[in-house]
């Protein structure tokens, strides 16, 4: 197999590096390119964009086991600034040495693609590292973004290049401004804790508890509209006949709102979540789901479903529509085979049912959060979810919540299931709330206005 493409210029230019060839056939495939680039120094070019998005994404804790050539975690911010910069540096000199021959296919949007994913992942490694003690660095960086993107006018600082370089400046612009209201550590004072009276106590339990939450009934509808979709898909496509169509996230976790987004996962073997298959290849898997959600979008299309897009490079891939009969109007993301996000949902469901507080905090959290302009993923800020991982290890720690998967509790207790979550490999092994009742008798009894005054103060 490997022969048939051995003079095939993107082979050739990575010497047969196979997890490249994938990753490249696959993005031009997702970018609706009909063909790979023919230039084999473009398709090195492209490789060596592919090698420092691969170091970024493992200094950042996003690589798997085949990315084990990689180095550890290691670099300072001043070591990615410079390792960062001479690398885009370089990666654009050639290019604009090479772009006025018009026969080397540089600049093209396959390439501008990557240098966006580059600009946007090394600039979110030197934030999440960067302290008050770092500016010089961030501005630094932000010249390298701006001012030599311009005196170089090369072909691949346009287009989505140039999008994510104006965001990455706009967000790194946000973070210095950040950054200048809090003292460096050699201004680093302490502070007393302020006390909460009892009035103050009680208005914010009042007040916390009636934030706006998903009614039961409101459950149920999201519920109804999953199973329309899982008939529709077994019995009017007929592709995936035993498949069996799973409500995720807030809208099953108990810690969304009326206006969270409908999740959905498609499991496509109705069997999925109760019996242990033999793990398969992640590329094939990965690639598996990105046709099948391409698939999935044509015959919405075809229904007359507002569809979105599909976002094909996301950890999960994801087809985003909206859903507007029968009264009822969605936004949806929906995703093939995403059973560990099943499993998470029912283990937030199981906190957020042993204790009220436990839902009541996590809400508080995210409304917090939202309001304050901090839950914006894309902004280098923590995820919802992440928010409400927060507030449940915090009322661990206070004693609140137990731990629904400490091994010394599941050795006391009958866990719900015991098995492993096949599409990652991990233990899913944890407690059901109700097993635990008897277990609560020592636990914290302080309201949730108090619990909620704690975690900031």
């Amino acid at each position: 197999m490997v022969s048939l493409y051995a003079d095939a210029a993107w082979f050739k230019a990575c010497e047969g590096y196979l997890v490249f060839c994938l990753w490249l056939l696959d993005r031009c495939y997702a970018l609706s390119d009909v063909a790979t680039p023919q230039s084999e120094k473009a398709c090195h070019r492209v490789f060596l964009w592919f090698m420092l998005l691969l170091h970024v994404r493992r200094e950042l804790g996003l690589g798997s086991e085949m990315f084990r050539i990689i180095e550890p975690p290691s670099l300072s911010v001043q070591e990615i600034l410079k390792y960062m910069g001479e690398k885009l540096l370089t990666l654009r000199l050639e290019l604009q040495a090479e772009s006025e021959d018009p026969n080397l296919g540089v600049g093209g949007k396959l390439e501008r693609d990557v240098v966006a994913e580059v600009v946007e992942m090394a600039t979110e490694l030197l934030m999440s590292r960067a302290t008050k003690e770092d500016k010089d660095a961030l501005c630094q960086w932000l010249g390298i973004l701006t001012l030599e993107g311009e005196r170089l006018g090369d072909p691949l600082w346009e287009g989505q290049a140039r999008d994510a370089a104006d965001k990455a400046c706009d967000r790194v612009g946000q973070f210095l401004e950040l950054l200048d209201l809090y003292p460096s550590s050699q201004e680093e004072q302490k502070v007393e804790i302020p006390t909460i009276s009892s009035e103050v106590e009680k208005l914010w339990t009042s007040e916390l508890q009636q934030l706006q939450k998903l009614s039961s009934d409101e459950e149920e509808k999201r519920q109804e509209l999953a199973r329309g979709i899982e008939a529709f898909l077994r019995y009017d496509v007929g592709k995936w006949p035993e498949c069996k169509v799973e409500v995720f996230g807030s809208s099953m976790s108990m810690f969304g709102s009326p206006d969270s987004d409908l999740d959905m996962c498609v499991l496509k073997d109705s069997s999925y979540l109760d019996n242990e298959f033999p793990a398969e290849n992640r590329l094939q898997t990965a690639k598996r789901r990105k046709n099948d959600l391409f698939d999935l979008k044509s015959i919405f299309e075809s229904e007359g479903f507002e569809v979105d897009t599909v976002v094909a490079h996301a950890r999960i891939p994801v087809l985003r529509f909206r859903y507007s009969r029968s009264g009822l109007d969605y936004k949806c993301d929906l995703c093939f085979d995403n059973e560990l996000s099943v499993w998470n949902t029912r283990l937030l469901r199981a906190y957020a049912s042993f204790d009220e507080r436990a839902r009541d905090l996590g809400i508080a959290v995210k409304h917090w959060a939202k309001q304050r302009g901090v839950s914006d993923t894309a902004s280098g800020f923590l995820s919802s979810y992440s928010y409400v991982l927060m507030s449940i290890y915090y009322l661990q720690v206070v004693n609140v919540l137990p731990n629904l998967q400490d091994p010394p509790l599941v050795q006391i207790f009958h866990p719900i299931q015991e098995r492993r979550a096949i599409s990652v490999g991990c233990s899913i092994l944890m407690l059901n709330e109700s097993s635990l009742k008897s277990y609560a008798v020592d636990m914290n009894s302080s309201t949730v206005g108090r619990v909620f005054w704690k975690l900031f103060a």
